[in-house]
């Protein structure tokens, strides 16, 4: 598989060079998938286990519920609001499997990691000295967590960063009730401190991976994390890494603790399920994401792909004259000067000139052709026009005339400076 797997990933980041969608748009997707087959399969080689994507049951379970593991913090994020969407499919339908197959890899790729530094000795004589825990500390856990959940929603500007380890808070003490093999707790309780280890070391490394996949894919999430806006490596503020192997304790406890109800498979070892428990849990999950999926649409997902017919001076007549010379995308307009877009397509340079400056504003840090009535309302027509706008103002302008949930203020705090730097 490791040499299909390598192909596909070459030929992904071929595709995004050559900007051949659906490639750039899903990049992350293309990219990512391979990525774990590889990291799985030379995991599987040194340890000699099975391949995580060995049996069909494993497959559907492991992927489905990373799904909507993930959708849990996607609907924490309508109130904490510390990333967006943007640049994705205009239909909802190929937008809805393009974002599940996204999140589907999250869980996976916490299992691979761990699997894969285990299968290279990572931590195998990490010892430290047994943590005596009784019943009373794992009643604390999950209270200390439920109280961090809502710090977080009640007061997120200052508490958002808790967020990240209510998984592992609540979910690992029903796991050692249950299932205490696979409790993080347990391990701390006879001093072995190599999977969490494992977890944490692994947790960082996806999140180095996801981050660097991001930067680099047109669809992708934008990141307004509350006082850490201004200084990002890739688009994430570097003190944001951190919050990745706290993650992937948490996604390991969440996942297990299914796994312990029998309703998802676990990651070795043949499944087991309780058939009623798991067909409630499948519509429960279902009702769920379909929810939050809803609610993302107006709350979390800023734009898609910017189409030339959906540039305000752009109509079936001048698309056409653009496609004729080879101007198929906005995309295609960027890099070129208005007289050369005006001779190519026969068209006035006056009107190249605005058809340029709307599709440069439109692809600015993801901002879409959705926003473009609300910048023109208020005469902001250029990036250096928006580069001047104070981004408080702008949005007040905005929300009082159209008083819709996007743009939020950190969005346009995030164009203005954008615009800054591009004028």
């Amino acid at each position: 598989m490791i040499p299909v797997a390598v192909t596909i990933l070459i030929a992904a980041v071929v595709l995004l060079l050559l900007d051949v969608e659906p490639v750039p748009t899903w990049f992350y997707v293309f990219a990512w998938y391979p990525t774990l087959v590889i990291a799985d399969s030379v995991a599987s080689r040194r340890d000699g286990g099975p391949s995580l994507f060995g049996s069909p049951r494993r497959v559907a379970s492991v992927f489905g519920w990373s799904a909507v593991i993930w959708l849990l913090y996607e609907a924490i994020n309508l109130r904490i609001a510390n990333w967006y969407y943007v640049f994705l499919p205009p239909s909802q339908g190929w937008r809805w499997l393009g974002i599940l197959a996204s999140f589907a890899t999250v869980v996976p790729a916490v299992l691979v990691a761990q699997r894969l530094l285990s299968s290279l000795d990572i931590g195998k004589r990490w010892r430290l000295r047994p943590l005596p825990l009784r019943d009373v500390h794992r009643r604390v856990s999950i209270l200390v967590g439920c109280v961090a959940l809502v710090l977080a929603m009640v007061w997120p500007s200052w508490f958002w960063p808790l967020v990240w380890g209510v998984g592992l808070f609540v979910a690992d003490p029903l796991v050692y009730r249950i299932q205490r093999a696979d409790s993080l707790m347990a391990d701390m309780e006879v001093g072995r401190w190599d999977r969490i280890a494992r977890l944490l070391i692994g947790g960082l490394a996806i999140g180095l991976l996801w981050e660097t996949l991001n930067y680099w894919a047109r669809g992708k999430w934008i990141y307004t994390v509350p006082l850490l806006e201004h200084v990002k490596l890739f688009e994430m503020p570097p003190l944001g890494f951190l919050g990745f192997p706290i993650f992937a304790l948490s996604a390991w406890s969440l996942y297990h603790l299914l796994c312990a109800w029998k309703v998802a498979a676990p990651p070795s070892g043949t499944p087991s399920f309780a058939p009623l428990r798991l067909l409630g849990g499948i519509v429960i999950a279902v009702t769920f994401s379909y929810l939050t999926l809803q609610a993302m649409e107006s709350r979390t997902i800023s734009s898609k792909v910017p189409q030339l017919l959906d540039l305000p001076e752009a109509n079936e007549q001048l698309a056409g004259r653009l496609r004729g010379a080879g101007l198929l995308t906005i995309f295609d307009l960027i890099p070129r000067e208005p007289r050369e877009i005006a001779a190519r397509a026969g068209i006035p340079d006056s009107t190249a000139t605005a058809l340029l400056h709307s599709a440069r504003l439109a692809v600015l840090r993801g901002m879409g052709t959705n926003h473009l009535a609300e910048l023109h309302s208020r005469s902001i027509y250029t990036v250096c026009d928006l580069a001047a706008a104070d981004p408080e103002q702008l949005w007040l302008d905005i929300h009082a005339q159209f008083q819709r949930p996007r743009p939020t203020r950190a969005e346009v705090r995030i164009w203005t400076r954008a615009a800054a730097g591009a004028c």
